[in-house]
């Protein structure tokens, strides 16, 4: 492959000579974020899938801006409407979290992110299995499931 077809190919090259540059760990480290969790296993098929960001976003502005609608009585959108419509947007995530600990209290934001993290309904997947079997210094990530690191005490 060329550079042309391939533009991250120098980065790539890079880290893998990161990775294999000394025994038994590489100088590379890796973050993981929340969606690698989508590959989990479910133990069972009720499990259905990890839920994601978006999942837990919707909950907490239900439960900020409870009801059908909170639109004034010109028609315009209420904060309920105008945040579901931010879905995907990192800093919509971070603040709705922040108003959720706020309104609830830290323990009730902890306990609806569990509450969304069943990662005893899951077993990691091949991938998590491929990624931790690469030599790296360290895997850092911003999951709140154990699935990484159950993998990762299993190799130690």
């Amino acid at each position: 492959m060329t550079n042309d077809s391939f533009p991250d190919e120098p980065h790539i090259k890079r880290i893998a000579a990161a990775l294999w540059s000394r025994e038994p760990a590489g100088t590379a480290a890796l973050l993981v974020g929340a969606g690698f969790s989508r590959n989990a296993i479910p133990k069972r098929p009720s499990a259905g899938i990890m839920p994601g960001w978006n999942d837990i976003y919707t909950t907490m502005v239900e439960q900020l801006y409870p009801g059908d609608s909170t639109s004034d009585i010109m028609g315009r959108e209420g904060p309920r409407e105008w945040l579901l419509k931010q879905i995907g947007a990192t800093s919509a995530y971070l603040r709705v979290a922040e108003e959720f600990e706020a309104q609830f209290g830290r323990g009730a934001l902890d306990k609806l992110i569990l509450q969304y993290v069943p990662d005893q309904q899951f077993k990691p997947g091949n991938l998590h299995r491929m990624l931790v079997e690469l030599p790296w210094a360290d895997i850092m990530t911003t999951n709140w499931d154990t699935l990484i690191d159950a993998l990762f005490s299993q190799m130690v």
